[in-house]
């Protein structure tokens, strides 16, 4: 009856099977994995081979970490282009002891940045935290940014307690935190604050300036030629974290470049 009815023009209900069969097809790959899983242990229990369930596990775990990186990877990027522009709000300008040099510029401040970024890293799925240290060679705080999927990859940042303006105490930490927050923040998502915000006169402007600027990401032969430099004495970390987004990883290998 129901060929009959396809062959008449039954559309809706070719659709229908159609629908069914993906349905189904979902269902069965919901549980095949569990299935798999359950039916080597109970085979490895039964032979006592569990050697080759341990391999099998290992793998899968390789697998499922390699998965969940790439969708990291993609919600980064969705996130890096919805963003909008970060903009310095806060202006620094002050003269040097000497009475004749100035120092003058603009920054975002830590507020501006986590409410411009909330909103995008929400609809990517990705969160962060910070966690913070009192070590021996300064203040450590590191920021890591994890994905629903599991997958998270974070960055570090050291320095010395705040005391100018004769700040002290708490106080002088409370500073250098924010301002190593602010910095692990943007490094980890990849971003940097744009152009300075002017109070909505140049709204509508394509200036460079005002987008979110997005370090890209060193290939392979990129990695290669940044360590011989650094260790040739060519270059340096800054100049190389100007150019590309490094990973805690990647930055380890740069260092030990450096040191050999």
């Amino acid at each position: 009856m129901l060929d009959q009815e396809e062959k008449k023009g039954g559309f809706k209900i070719t659709k229908l099977k159609s629908q069914e069969q993906t349905a189904s097809t979902l269902t069965q790959k919901t549980h095949t994995e569990g299935e798999l899983v359950n039916s080597m242990l109970a085979k490895a229990v039964e032979t006592g081979n569990m050697g080759a369930l341990e391999k099998f596990l290992e793998l899968r775990a390789k697998e499922q970490a390699r998965a969940a990186r790439i969708e990291f990877l993609e919600a980064k990027a969705n996130f890096q282009r919805e963003c909008p522009a970060i903009k310095k709000t806060n202006e620094v300008d002050f003269k040097h002891r000497d009475k004749e040099t100035r120092t003058n510029y603009w920054y975002a401040d830590l507020d501006t940045i986590i409410e411009t970024v909330k909103s995008p890293l929400a609809a990517s799925g990705l969160s962060y935290e910070w966690k913070t240290e009192e070590k021996s060679d300064g203040i450590k705080v590191t920021c890591i940014l994890s994905h629903a999927g599991g997958h998270c990859e974070s960055d570090t940042l050291t320095g010395q307690p705040d005391v100018s303006g004769g700040k002290a105490g708490i106080q002088a930490k409370a500073s250098t935190i924010t301002y190593l927050r602010r910095y692990t923040l943007t490094n980890v998502l990849g971003i940097s604050s744009g152009g300075r915000d002017d109070d909505g006169r140049s709204a509508g402007s394509n200036d460079a300036s005002d987008a979110v600027i997005v370090l890209p990401r060193p290939t392979r032969n990129q990695m290669i030629d940044a360590m011989k430099k650094i260790m040739s004495g060519e270059v340096t970390m800054r100049d190389i974290e100007s150019l590309y987004h490094l990973t805690d990883e990647e930055r380890e290998m740069m260092s030990k470049a450096k040191k050999s």
